[in-house]
Parts: structure tokens; C-alpha cells; sequence
């Protein structure tokens, strides 16, 4: 900066005082060298509120780009959509395994009911005794094949089911899919929109940056990163709107000044309030 027509330089130095900052002026030859308040220095309240806007904005838009990201790397329902579609044909398959082995038994216990009746009525048997205990064995053999045929009629019922199941599921899974396809065009879109304002942000804060003395942006990222990114907090109805305290009469007056600067006396933040 300028001083009387000579170059100076100005030293932020932090006073006990909340709300306080003075600035060391020097020459640049190093010859005079003078204290003075910090506020006669530092008149750039309103640029450094623009900043802080462009940071929060730059920070939430950082953050849903994270989120946008999340969502296209791992889509929960696709996922459930996919995962009861393979289970109901696993439950199909099992209820398919299940009827070929109804129908199976169904087919011994048939054929050897046919042996039965070959025996029992081929003629070569003669014996009374036999030929009864042939009439026993088709009439066990024929309650067998009854109670199995019963088996194997539930058994095709149960596979209708799980293969109409399976058939819904999989209609399900290619809706989700369809949805998640759509839903990530434009997803990727507003990704995209998001990133070039971010860029277009990025230019304004360089322009911005550029134009404000060294010391003032080293104090403004200072208390940024000691503030949780907030280092410029609006005035609201009389107090703090970032910690809420109460500002006094003259510290909401040097608020309002577009040439001085006030510091929060609970958080220290600088305090902006609109003219």
C-alpha cells in the first residue's frame, strides 16, 4: 500500500482486546515506523463477505458432487432389487429339484407296481401264498404312489409359484434399473453443471483474492481454518449470526462502517452487516 506518496507495509498484530486489531506501518527503506489502529487499514469488510459467500457456496457445492458420486458408485436399490431376484431363483430351482425327485419317486414306486401286476398275473406264480402276498404288496405299492402323487402335484404348485415369483422380481430388477439408468443421466448432468460452476467460482475468488492485501487474506483463511470455514459471519438482529452473541452499539456501528472492520467479541470472526 501507499502512505504519504511512500511505499509501505503493513503487519497485522492481534491485540488482547476482543475486537481489536492494529497494524505496524513501515516504510519500505525502514525509517519511520508508526502503530496504528487496525481498522484505518483494513477496508475491505464487504469483499471479504463476498469471499466467505464463494467459499460456503464452493464448500456445498464440493459436498454434493461427494454425494452425487456416492450415489452413482452404489445405488442401494439396484442392489436389493438384484439380490431378491437371485433368491427367487434359487427358490425356483430348489422347487424345480424338488418335483424332479417327486416325479422320480412317483416313477420307481410306477414301475415297480408294473412289475407287481406282471408277476401276479403272468400265470408262473401258482402259489396261494405268493399270489396273496402280491395283492398286499400292489395295495401298499398303489397307497405309496398316492401319497407321492400328492407330493409331486404340491411340488408343481410350489414351482408355479416360485417361477411367477421369479418372473415379477426380475421385472422388478429391470425397473430399477431402468430408473437408476435415468436417474443417473441426471445425476451426471447436474454433476456437471455443478463442476462448471465450481470453476466459475474458482476464477471469481482467484480475481477476488487478487485484490486483497496479503495480511487481510492470511487473517481471513487464518480464522477459517480455526472456525469450522466461517470467517465472515452476517450480523443478525443485533448479534453474531454465527455464535449468537449479542454485539454492542458501537460494535454493530463499526459493522455497518464500509471502512472499518469489526470482530466478533465471542468467536472473533469478522462481522459484516449490510449498509
Amino acid at each position: 500500500m501507499r502512505e504519504g506518496g511512500e511505499h509501505v507495509h503493513c503487519t497485522i498484530i492481534p491485540s488482547s482486546a476482543g475486537g481489536v486489531y492494529t497494524c505496524r506501518i513501515s516504510q519500505i527503506g525502514g525509517k519511520d515506523t508508526a502503530i496504528r489502529d487496525y481498522n484505518e487499514c483494513m477496508a475491505h469488510g464487504k469483499q471479504l463477505h463476498h469471499l466467505q459467500k464463494i467459499d460456503s457456496e464452493t464448500a456445498r457445492i464440493a459436498k454434493r458432487i461427494r454425494d452425487i458420486e456416492h450415489t452413482l458408485e452404489s445405488d442401494q436399490n439396484v442392489r436389493k432389487a438384484r439380490m431378491r431376484a437371485v433368491k427367487a431363483k434359487q427358490r425356483m430351482q430348489q422347487a424345480e429339484k424338488e418335483l424332479r425327485q417327486a416325479e422320480a419317486e412317483v416313477a420307481a414306486q410306477s414301475a415297480r407296481l408294473e412289475q407287481n401286476q406282471a408277476a401276479l398275473y403272468g400265470g408262473r406264480i401258482q402259489n396261494p401264498k405268493e399270489l396273496q402276498d402280491l395283492q398286499q404288496e400292489a395295495a401298499a405299492l398303489r397307497r405309496r404312489i398316492a401319497r407321492l402323487e400328492e407330493a409331486q402335484l404340491e411340488a408343481m404348485q410350489r414351482l408355479e409359484e416360485s417361477r411367477l415369483r421369479y418372473k415379477k422380481s426380475v421385472r422388478l430388477y429391470r425397473k430399477t434399473q431402468a430408473e437408476q439408468r435415468q436417474n443417473h443421466a441426471a445425476l451426471l448432468g447436474e454433476k456437471v453443471t455443478l463442476q462448471a460452476k465450481q470453476e466459475k467460482l474458482q476464477h471469481e475468488r482467484e480475481a477476488l483474492v487478487a485484490k486483497l492485501p496479503a495480511d487481510e487474506y492470511q487473517l481471513y483463511e487464518d480464522l477459517r481454518s480455526k472456525r469450522g470455514g466461517i470467517a465472515v459471519a452476517e450480523v443478525q438482529n443485533g448479534a453474531c449470526g454465527a455464535c449468537g452473541t449479542t454485539l454492542s452499539t458501537r460494535m454493530l456501528q463499526v459493522a455497518r462502517s464500509p471502512s472499518r472492520i469489526a470482530h466478533c467479541p465471542g468467536c472473533n470472526r469478522i462481522l459484516y452487516e449490510a449498509p
